[in-house]
């Protein structure tokens, strides 16, 4: 597992846990308030600012932390060798060339290092957290 996996794991871990503490999963808007059912839960300096809290209510958040931890498993990195070099590839984003049982280095067309543009991409959602490495932008 790369650096950026275990880092995309450990925010989708730290999302998640702050939509659960949350009050209530759904959320909406009331003028400048947000609410929960019949439930207060905060009030917002504009109407503008209270429709996008209540959009990002924590059952979207839940919801995205899912789909997100999908398109993780989705890019599994494995080690690969074309013409003598060692690769970790991205095997979702790297091109193979048949379906048998030769090792991936020998029917590797195109390999997409590891961590890939996608996982990079989700990684540019949390550029601002202190332990992201300008290594992994995109």
């Amino acid at each position: 597992m790369s650096d950026l996996v275990a880092f995309l794991r450990a925010r989708l871990d730290e999302d998640e846990q702050t939509a659960r503490a949350a009050h209530g999963p759904n959320w909406n808007a009331e003028k400048r308030d947000v609410a929960y059912g019949d439930e207060w839960v905060v009030s917002a300096m504009t109407r503008a600012d209270a429709a996008h809290i209540a959009r990002h209510d924590p059952a979207r958040v839940l919801r995205e932390v899912e789909a997100k931890r999908q398109i993780i498993n989705e890019h599994p990195a494995l080690p690969g060798f074309k013409e003598g070099h060692a690769y970790t590839v991205c095997t979702r984003c790297s091109d193979y060339r048949g379906d048998d049982d030769r090792s991936i280095g020998d029917r590797l067309i195109r390999p997409a290092e590891a961590p890939c543009k996608t996982l990079r991409l989700l990684g540019l959602l949390y550029a601002d957290h202190p332990d992201y490495r300008q290594e992994w932008n995109p």
